[in-house]
C-alpha cells in the first residue's frame, strides 16, 4: 500500500476545514470529520484508482469524495500526492491550476 504526502495548500486546507468545523459544528464533530478524511486518504492509498480522473483540471490529478469535500490527488511512484482538498463553493479549476 502507498502512502500519503499532503501539499502546502492541502495542508492549509485541512487547517481551514478544522477551524470552520469547530465554530459551526463543535470540537467533537471536527475530530470526527477530520478522521473521515485520514481514512479516505488510507482508502485513496490502498485503491489509488478509486478517484475520478480530473486530467480535464489538471494532468494526472484524481478526485475523490468525502462528504462535502473533494480530495484531489496524484499518484507518484511511491506516494499518493494530496493537491488540494476543496468544499463545495470552491472552484477547482482556479485552485489547481
Amino acid at each position: 500500500m502507498l502512502s500519503y504526502r499532503l501539499s502546502k495548500k492541502a495542508e492549509k486546507d485541512l487547517e481551514n476545514i478544522a477551524l470552520c468545523s469547530i465554530q459551526n459544528f463543535g470540537i467533537k464533530q471536527a475530530r470526527l470529520y477530520r478522521d473521515g478524511l485520514f481514512k479516505t486518504f488510507d482508502m485513496i492509498c490502498e485503491f489509488p484508482l478509486i478517484g475520478s480522473d480530473q486530467n480535464h483540471i489538471k494532468k494526472n490529478a484524481r478526485r475523490q469524495v468525502y462528504e462535502s469535500h473533494s480530495i484531489y490527488y496524484r499518484i507518484d511512484a511511491k506516494a499518493i500526492f494530496i493537491l488540494r482538498i476543496l468544499g463545495p463553493g470552491e472552484d477547482p479549476l482556479r485552485h489547481l491550476t
